[in-house]
């Protein structure tokens, strides 16, 4: 089981009757300068550890993600930072399709299968969270990757929400000191390197 914490008035999938939040939230604020996370990691070292959840990639943070006339959600992991992107409609199955969508990119990123249905399974059942101000620097994450999938939306690199979910997962970022989400993410899996990386997946 993990949380998604959804960002700023952004409160996820609607009750019965209730108005669309994906058409009220603000931007968010630039809280980019402020770390939510002691290491790249999240801040872990050992996942073997007892006090590690079952999920390797921790609690994820969500926040919409308007490339027009898409309509997308953008979730980010508490752990390697790696991110998927997710059509927004309809918003009663977010919460079951975002674990798919993690499945599919660490497929992907050619972590095993059998440790990607692991990790969607552990993740299940999302409980949808407010964030605090202790959140900033996930947030700040969240922003600096909805400018990125802005311009690769603009530049027609990616097109899809699989495609952007890729395209994030190979980008090095100075976030992670350098490496990618999804070198980052392998390990969480104990995994090697993937002699692709270099290359870019």
């Amino acid at each position: 089981m993990a949380a998604l914490y959804f960002s700023h008035h952004f409160t996820g999938p609607p009750v019965s009757g209730a108005a669309s939040s994906l058409d009220t939230v603000p931007p968010l604020p630039d809280h980019s300068q402020t770390s939510g996370f002691d290491r790249p990691d999240g801040g872990v070292d050992d996942t073997n550890s007892p006090d590690v959840r079952e999920n390797r990639l921790g609690d994820w943070w969500a926040t919409r993600l308007p490339l027009r006339p898409a309509r997308f959600v953008l979730a980010v992991s508490e752990h390697a930072r790696l991110a998927v992107v997710v059509n927004a409609l309809p918003e009663h199955t977010l919460l079951e399709r975002i674990p798919d969508a993690l499945y599919a990119l660490l497929l992907a990123i050619k972590v095993p299968p059998d440790l990607a249905r692991r990790e969607r399974a552990a993740m299940q059942p999302l409980r949808p969270m407010p964030t605090s101000a202790k959140h900033n620097g996930v947030l700040g994450v969240l922003k600096a990757y909805a400018i990125e999938l802005q311009a690769a939306w603009e530049t027609g690199v990616s097109r899809s929400a699989d495609e952007l979910s890729l395209y994030l997962a190979g980008r090095s970022t100075e976030l992670l000191d350098g490496a990618t989400p999804a070198q980052v993410a392998r390990r969480r899996f104990h995994l090697l390197p993937d002699k692709t990386e270099a290359l870019g997946l």
